[in-house]
């Protein structure tokens, strides 16, 4: 069973998994996530991931301006640096995580009508998991730090 949590300090030693170099290229470590300041951020929080009650991963919901540059919705949110700890991946929970998301959207954030997020061209894993997890391609391209990424939407009812 997936559960989403807001984060505590008590969470980080969980949170300092390495993910292999394929994969650490397109998200953000959670050191990296908290040396940005996001807990000091009103736009943005940062949320765990658990399965079974155990952490294995997190992800941050930004509804700040910059989702502007993936959608015009004045009332969508941003999925950012979701990742998984690599000792739990290729069990469908990913998957599973994103689906939780859009639960925990829809109960916390009533306003929210949309959920956007982009991922690297070349991180065809996560692309497959979030087309799964119900997130449609928009077919619109940013550009990203590391390359062309594509937009991808769920809109909530």
């Amino acid at each position: 069973m997936i559960q989403i949590d807001v984060y505590k300090d008590i969470d980080y030693s969980a949170l300092e998994y390495r993910l292999p170099d394929g994969q650490a290229m397109f998200t953000s470590h959670i050191s990296d996530c908290l040396a940005s300041g996001v807990l000091n951020n009103a736009y943005k929080t940062l949320l765990t991931i658990r399965f079974h009650h155990s952490i294995v991963g997190f992800f941050i919901l930004d509804q700040g301006n910059d989702k502007f540059v993936l959608t015009d919705n004045q009332y969508a949110i941003v999925i950012r640096s979701f990742s998984i700890n690599p000792i739990y991946q290729g069990k469908g929970i990913g998957k599973q995580a994103m689906m939780a998301v859009s639960h925990y959207v829809q109960n916390n954030f009533t306003d929210v009508n949309e959920i956007v997020l982009s991922v690297n061209s070349k991180n065809i894993n996560a692309y497959h998991t979030y087309l799964k997890a119900g997130f449609v391609d928009t077919g619109e391209c940013i550009d990203g730090p590391i390359g062309v990424q594509n937009v991808l939407s769920q809109i909530l009812n």
